[in-house]
C-alpha cells in the first residue's frame, strides 16, 4: 500500500504570514511610541510644541474717551484692520509683493524684502483704508469671504478718531499708530487714558496667529479711563469761528483766545489759529503748536486795566488827574 503524498509548502503563503507579522510588529512599535509620548511624555517634544504653538502676547486695552464738560465725545475709538504676515508661510513672494504694492501703495522692493525675512510675524500695512481693501479685492488678494493667501491675515485693531475734526485740536493733541499720546491731553494724561496692558499665554495656529488666550489672565486687562475736560464744545466752536474770521479779516499770521471762568479758573475754551485736523497725520509741526501754552506773550497796555482797577479800588475817581512828571521819572538813580 503506497504512502500519501506530502503537501507542498506554498512560498506565497509564507511570505504573507511574514509580512503580517512584520506589520503587526511595526504597528505595535508605533502604538507603543504613541502611548509613551501621550501618557509618559517626552520633554523634547513638549518643548518643541511649546515653541511652535504657545507664546506670550500683550493684550492692549481700549483707550479711554476724551469728553467735554457736558459729556460730548471729543476723542473716541473706531475699528480698523491691519494686514500682517508670517513670511515663512508665504508662497510666490515676488508676485504677492507686486500685487500688495499696487493695492496698498507700498514699495515693491521693500515689501519683497520684508516677505523674505526669517520671522513669524511682520506688519505689512497698519490701518488699511476702505479704498485699499477694495484694491485688495480687485487684485484677488482678499476673497469675497475674507479669505487671504496662506501666510497673510487681517488683524482687528482700535484706531483713534476725533469726530469734530479741528475742534479743540491743540488741546486734545493726538496719538501715534499704537495709540500712545504724542501731544496735548492725549500725551499729558496718557497713563490714565491708555489703561493697563495684560500679558497672557496664547495658543497659536499653524500660521502663527493667536487662536486661544488665557481668559483668567486676560481679566487683568483694564480699559483706559475716560477724561472729562472743562471745555465747553459749543463755546469752543463759536470761539474758533470768530478767531478764524478775525485772523482772515486782519491778515494776522496767527491768533489765540482763552476763555476762563473768572470764579473757578476753569478753562472753558482755548483756540489757536491756524489750526489742524488731528485725524490727518500729515500736518506740519508749526500748525500743531499750541500757541496759547507754548508761546510767550508781552501783556503791554493790557495791564493798564489792572492798574486802573487797583486805583479805583483804593478810592481814586476817573475824574482824578495824575502828574506824569513831564514823561520822565527816576528809578534807582537813573
Amino acid at each position: 500500500m503506497s504512502k500519501p503524498a506530502a503537501k507542498k509548502k506554498d512560498p506565497a503563503r509564507g511570505r504573507m504570514i511574514a509580512m503580517m507579522v512584520f506589520c503587526c510588529l511595526v504597528a505595535g512599535v508605533v502604538v507603543g511610541k504613541a502611548a509613551y509620548v501621550q501618557v509618559v511624555g517626552d520633554e523634547r517634544l513638549s518643548a518643541m510644541a511649546k515653541r511652535q504653538f504657545q507664546s506670550k502676547m500683550l493684550v492692549r486695552p481700549r483707550r479711554g474717551l476724551v469728553l467735554d464738560r457736558s459729556g460730548e465725545p471729543l476723542a473716541v475709538n473706531t475699528e480698523a484692520f491691519s494686514l500682517a504676515a508670517n513670511p515663512s508661510k508665504v508662497e510666490n513672494r515676488a508676485t504677492l509683493a507686486r500685487l500688495l504694492s499696487k493695492s496698498l501703495g507700498l514699495s515693491y522692493k521693500r515689501t519683497l524684502e520684508r516677505l523674505k525675512e526669517k520671522r513669524e510675524f511682520i506688519w505689512l500695512k497698519r490701518h488699511v483704508s476702505e479704498t485699499e481693501l477694495g484694491h485688495l479685492r480687485h487684485w484677488r488678494i482678499l476673497g469675497k469671504d475674507g479669505v487671504l493667501p496662506e501666510g497673510l491675515w487681517m488683524v482687528r485693531e482700535d484706531k483713534r478718531a476725533y469726530p469734530h475734526g479741528e475742534l479743540a485740536a491743540h488741546v486734545l493733541g493726538d496719538v501715534n499708530i499704537d495709540l500712545e499720546g504724542k501731544e496735548g491731553v492725549e500725551l499729558w494724561l496718557n497713563d490714565r487714558l491708555s489703561g493697563k496692558v495684560a500679558s497672557v499665554s496664547a495658543v497659536r495656529d499653524a500660521l502663527g496667529r493667536p487662536s486661544f488666550i488665557d481668559a483668567v489672565a486676560a481679566r487683568q486687562l483694564q480699559d483706559g479711563e475716560s477724561i472729562r475736560l472743562t471745555l465747553d464744545a459749543s463755546l469752543q466752536y463759536a470761539i474758533e469761528q470768530e478767531l478764524r474770521n478775525s485772523v482772515v479779516k486782519t491778515g494776522a499770521r496767527s491768533g489765540t483766545v482763552i476763555v476762563m471762568d473768572a470764579v473757578t479758573g476753569e478753562i472753558l475754551a482755548m483756540a489757536n489759529e491756524p489750526s489742524f485736523n488731528p485725524n490727518d497725520k500729515n500736518v506740519a509741526p508749526a500748525r500743531r503748536r499750541n500757541r496759547a501754552v507754548t508761546d510767550g506773550f508781552e501783556p503791554g497796555s493790557t495791564l493798564k486795566a489792572v492798574l486802573l482797577a487797583g486805583a479805583l479800588e483804593r478810592g481814586m475817581k476817573l475824574s482824578d488827574s495824575l502828574f506824569g512828571e513831564n514823561g520822565t521819572f527816576t528809578v534807582q538813580g537813573k
